[in-house]
């Protein structure tokens, strides 16, 4: 089975004082955790969030702070360059 835990974080939020409460946190080894660190076109403010998070996380997946489902067709592909962008970083 897969497990995977989803954190959002806000746009805004690329600080310590968002990122640090998570130094304790732990899932258990089978779960995966993604965090929502992708807004969409952003770049300079998704590289900061996944820089703020590698701080305090040894380990996450990116994904978008919120679902695709309201976003139109168009907006796929800049959605998924956005994700290998932030992976890259």
């Amino acid at each position: 089975p897969l497990n995977f835990l989803h954190l959002p974080v806000p746009q805004a939020r690329s600080d310590d004082a968002y990122f640090s409460p998570m130094r304790d946190f732990s899932l258990p080894p089978e779960t995966d955790l993604y965090l929502g660190v992708i807004a969409e076109n952003d770049g300079e403010g998704d590289r900061a969030r996944v820089a703020a998070a590698r701080e305090v996380m040894p380990r996450f997946g990116v994904a978008t702070e919120c679902g695709w489902g309201r976003k139109g067709p168009e907006r796929v592909p800049g959605l998924i360059a956005a994700h290998k962008a932030a992976v890259r970083a």
